[in-house]
């Protein structure tokens, strides 16, 4: 199952494509396009859809779908359809969309009804209030006065700037990361994708007018980390620090000198942005979000 997840869902260096998006490009076939594999979960098997389908329903999703019955015949699946019970049998599995059409794919383990469908709801739905962070990204712009980013050098300023300036109740419920003492300053980001990202480190490399933290010399030997760390800042925002020429002084090592490994670096930024973040630009990032 999780070499099956690695092929149809994970995206590695170089272009960074899934295998589907890499048979696109060398097919140069846009059916691949329409590839899609879900998340595990656990299917109700309803019965009968048809003679060449049949009916599972995703107890987790609340989403009901007809799959090929032919895709529960390879040898690596143990499971005998002539043995479920309509109503009763539950699969744990996932599914492959190839075509509009759906085919179970990985292995198959039968359950009795609705056994640990309650974990994988709750595992959803926090993984759901992840995303929806991404709302915060119009409440950050008019915080920050449309600003990629904010500064502040402690805890005390990060308190203000999220109580003050975004407005949310630090006594009901919303976590403010600590701030260690190593930090010498504190940068807040969002972005319309993964919502807001505060980072300890790294912040004096930005080149900001609004960034009094600005440090030219930490930003030469430290700016290359937003390029090749990505714990340091979200894939969006480090290709907006990167297109915005706000990160000038970044340089790789060189034996040529700084200024040769400075330029470089940001004649071929975005190469070593999707490489190493293990993104694609077609796909992960649009600037005008």
């Amino acid at each position: 199952m999780l070499k099956l997840e690695q092929i149809f869902n994970y995206r590695y260096n170089l272009l960074s494509l899934t295998a589907a998006q890499w048979c696109g490009r060398i097919r140069r076939d846009p059916v691949f396009d329409t590839v899609h594999r879900s998340p595990v979960s656990y299917y109700l098997y309803k019965g009968e859809a048809d003679a060449e389908r049949i009916v599972l329903y995703d107890l987790v999703g609340d989403v009901e779908y007809a799959v090929e019955r032919a895709s529960f015949n390879r040898d690596s699946i143990p499971v005998i359809l002539g043995g479920a019970k309509a109503g009763e049998t539950v699969f744990i599995t996932n599914l492959v969309r190839f075509k509009d059409r759906y085919y179970v794919a990985g292995v198959i383990f039968p359950e009795g009804k609705d056994k640990g469908v309650e974990n994988v709801r709750m595992a959803r739905e926090k993984k759901s209030l992840k995303e929806q962070q991404k709302d915060l990204y119009p409440v950050f712009l008019n915080a920050s006065k449309g600003q990629p980013a904010v500064f502040v050098k402690d805890s005390a300023g990060l308190r203000s700037f999220y109580e003050k300036s975004m407005g949310f109740n630090l006594k009901d419920g919303v976590k403010m990361p600590d701030v260690p003492a190593w930090a010498a300053c504190v940068a807040v980001y969002c972005d319309p994708v993964s919502g807001m990202y505060v980072s300890m480190r790294g912040g004096e490399c930005v080149a900001l007018p609004s960034n009094h933290f600005y440090d030219k010399e930490v930003a030469k030997d430290q700016a290359l980390s937003f390029y090749y760390d990505g714990g340091m800042v979200t894939y969006w925002i480090a290709c907006l620090l990167h297109d915005s020429n706000l990160l000038p002084d970044a340089a790789l090592n060189s034996l040529k000198g700084y200024e040769y490994g400075r330029d470089f670096l940001h004649r071929n930024g975005s190469f070593f942005l999707d490489y190493f973040y293990g993104c694609c630009r077609e796909y992960d990032y649009d600037p005008y979000q």
